[in-house]
């Protein structure tokens, strides 16, 4: 019944009301009664790979015929093209340029393309649509994996718990490489550090150095500086701190990084705490989590967030960073972070 319904209405969207009012009118399921019969009709349809059913954030279920695209623009089987577009799609990410990554997948269909499976959960992710990384069926576990443990180390505040996680799917030899490269040498420095591991993470930038340097990695010296500067302000290194923040302004003087920038906004705000002046530290925190607002990249929002909350278990907790504690429930209202936390959570240990 579900489908004849879809197919009669294939390409428009329908509501989960729609669907219980003319698939379920004499009984009385839930909204989830909906969800559980759209993923195991998905699965059905995975063989049938002209037809898919789209979730359309905050308004239901379409179903969707896949015409062929042998007769369409020849553009679209261009090598060349289609290695520009992965070099764009990387520049964006690099630049942190959230617009430029969404105006590249609206324009799929004029330049006769379709974004792989990685990127489409990446712009997922970019746009703050956790819940279809963690609901969506026709992706295997293994390119959401990574996803999956970034958004979980960002909504919550237990960092040993997520350390266990990510070591634990590391073991299981499920992540792509490129995802496993990416967690050691971003990832568990990150989770470490605020685990307080400090001996660890200094290993453990040492040899991400080594990494970045072997892969001629540019945009990534920034991240990395990044790191070290919050090492040594959490472990209160102060005289290596001072040094290296004076040779950051200079660094970011000219850093093109959205991203980057305003991580080091939010360490200098954090520093200004660290001396008493509320009032500067404000003005850097803040002018951090705009840079994040125009870079249109969410992640990288809550991130920011969880930082500024976070660094009270490391440092001196004051009332510039509880000030921030509205902000933060306003966006954990806003994409549900109890309840994507425990689905994550679940997710996660069923593939294990």
């Amino acid at each position: 019944m579900l489908l004849h319904f879809l197919h009669q209405n294939i390409g428009r969207t329908l509501s989960r009301l729609d669907l219980l009012h003319h698939v379920w009118p004499l009984s009385h399921p839930t909204d989830r009664t909906v969800d559980d019969h759209i993923y195991r009709l998905r699965k059905k349809l995975r063989s049938w790979e002209r037809f898919s059913i789209d979730t359309i954030r905050g308004l239901g279920y379409r179903l969707v015929f896949k015409a062929s695209k042998t007769s369409g623009n020849p553009l679209g089987l261009d090598h060349e093209l289609r290695s520009g577009i992965d070099l764009l799609f990387n520049m964006y990410i690099r630049y942190g340029q959230g617009k430029g990554l969404q105006k590249l997948a609206n324009h799929q269909e004029v330049l006769d393309i379709e974004l792989d499976i990685d990127k489409d959960i990446y712009l997922h992710f970019v746009n703050g649509d956790f819940k279809w990384i963690v609901n969506h069926p026709e992706s295997h576990f293994r390119d959401r994996a990574f996803y999956l443990l970034h958004v979980y180390s960002m909504i919550q505040f237990d960092a040993l718990k997520t350390l266990s996680l990510f070591e634990k799917n590391l073991e299981s030899q499920l992540l792509p490489p490129r995802h496993k490269f990416e967690i050691y040498t971003f990832n568990l420095i990150s989770i470490n550090l605020q685990a307080g591991r400090y001996d660890i993470v200094r290993q453990m930038i040492t040899n991400a150095r080594l990494q970045i340097n072997q892969q001629k990695n540019g945009g990534s010296v920034y991240y990395l500086y990044n790191l070290e500067l919050k090492l040594d302000l959490y472990s209160k290194q102060w005289s290596n701190f001072y040094q290296r923040l004076r040779a950051g302004d200079e660094l970011y003087a000219q850093c093109p990084f959205f991203r980057e920038k305003g991580v080091f906004l939010i360490i200098k705000g954090l520093w200004e705490l660290v001396q008493g002046n509320s009032v500067s530290a404000t003005r850097f925190l803040d002018n951090g989590l705009e840079m994040f607002e125009q870079s249109q990249f969410i992640p990288s929002l809550i991130n920011g967030l969880h930082e500024i909350l976070f660094s009270r278990k490391l440092l001196p907790a004051t009332d510039v960073q509880n000030s921030y504690e509205e902000k933060w429930e306003q966006i954990s209202r806003k994409y549900k972070f109890p309840e994507l936390e425990l689905s994550i959570y679940d997710e996660l240990k069923k593939h294990l």
